[in-house]
């Protein structure tokens, strides 16, 4: 698979609107795509979430190894602090460089949940006294969300940086519960209050400040990203898993489920922008929204001719309208791969083809 290719949609209509940046010019904006598995990696890897030019995942290298990418395949910084005795590692959220996962000292047998700040040396672990296991899945601010883990029931944790810091948010009465995602003091996931089916979930640093997300017309639900007021992840409604969004309460919940997918569902959301993986035809795609099923892009259209199926966990824009997705792709041997998507405002001069984004509709952010 190549490092990185410059590819046209396989399947999008020639752009029929253009947004001139500036007179005449060659320049054409469109998507890159970057494979990033790293060189040493020997199994799977994924990027499961990207801030700046910082993007953070794992890689199969002997056991799981937690790093850092910049950009590049080979740039690929291995956090696990095997100075303190672990042996495995994972990271799955980035911000303001702190990072958020989990370690393991038994070979990814059971996990402690930890931050880093950029080094294997920062490593911090935040694992409860109490609990079996522990895991970080973001980080905002210096806060943290994930989950602890006794006897096979899971409660929604959060966590300001100390294994002290920890706040177990499973609700009164609820049978256990997971956090996936903090932004502003808030945390997302899912919990079950109703007999077994989970429940799109929000709090505000505590249990007491519990609230369901799931729609009316859902029967279940899981937020799995969040930022400036958005949320996002999966509602299922008539048994089927939609991708959700949402603004703090059920009554704003969007489908963005696309037409003709066979199951669909949000990982990540920045800047209006909303990814995800959806089910076309019994193979996964990754996705890109931009508030409405409408607006879906089906990125899976950039991806190298070998790559059988393509996930996005998470989006990032910058302050110009540049977009950076990241998530895995599958080869032909059905081996993941950490992926990374890019469209770039062409510079001064250039122009800017709409159509490349994948839809005349979806606009430059400005």
């Amino acid at each position: 698979m190549p490092a990185i290719t410059t590819v046209r949609p396989r399947s999008v209509r020639p752009a029929l609107f253009l947004l001139a940046l500036a007179p005449a010019a060659p320049a054409l904006a469109s998507w890159t795509f970057t494979d990033l598995h790293p060189p040493a990696a020997t199994a799977a890897s994924v990027a499961n979430h990207v801030q700046g030019g910082e993007q953070v995942g794992w890689a199969g290298i002997g056991t799981f190894r937690g790093g850092i990418w910049n950009n590049t395949a080979g740039s690929f910084n291995d956090l696990t602090p095997f100075a303190a005795g672990a042996n495995a590692s994972m990271l799955w959220g980035t911000h303001n460089g702190q990072q958020a996962g989990r370690v393991s000292f038994t070979n990814g047998v059971t996990w402690q949940a930890a931050v880093w700040n950029g080094t294997a040396a920062s490593y911090v672990n935040m694992h409860p006294g109490g609990w079996n296991e522990s895991r970080a899945n973001a980080v905002h601010n210096g806060q943290q969300a994930g989950w602890v883990q006794s006897g096979g029931t899971l409660h929604a944790a959060a966590w300001s940086g100390t294994a002290g810091s920890f706040v177990d948010l499973n609700p009164l009465g609820a049978f256990g519960s997971t956090a996936w995602a903090t932004h502003g003091g808030q945390q997302g996931g899912t919990a079950d209050t109703n007999a077994g089916f989970q429940r799109a979930a929000l709090w505000s640093g505590s249990a007491a400040s519990y609230v369901d997300l799931t729609p009316a017309a859902a029967s279940m639900g899981w937020v799995r990203g969040m930022a400036a007021g958005q949320q996002v992840g999966d509602a299922f409604i008539g048994g089927v898993q939609h991708a959700a969004l949402w603004s703090g309460t059920a009554a704003s919940f969007i489908d963005l489920h696309p037409a003709g997918a066979v199951s669909s569902y949000a990982w990540g959301v920045f800047g209006g922008y909303q990814v995800g993986t959806a089910n076309i035809a019994g193979v996964d795609h990754a996705f890109l929204w931009n508030g409405t099923a409408a607006s879906a892009i089906d990125l899976h259209a950039y991806v190298p001719a070998n790559a059988i199926g393509s996930n996005a966990r998470s989006v990032w824009v910058d302050g110009l309208g540049n977009i950076t997705v990241v998530g895995e792709v599958q080869d032909s041997n059905f081996i993941s791969r950490a992926a990374m998507w890019q469209f770039t405002i062409p510079a001064p001069g250039g122009v800017l083809t709409l159509g490349a984004l994948g839809l005349a509709g979806l606009r430059r952010r400005r």
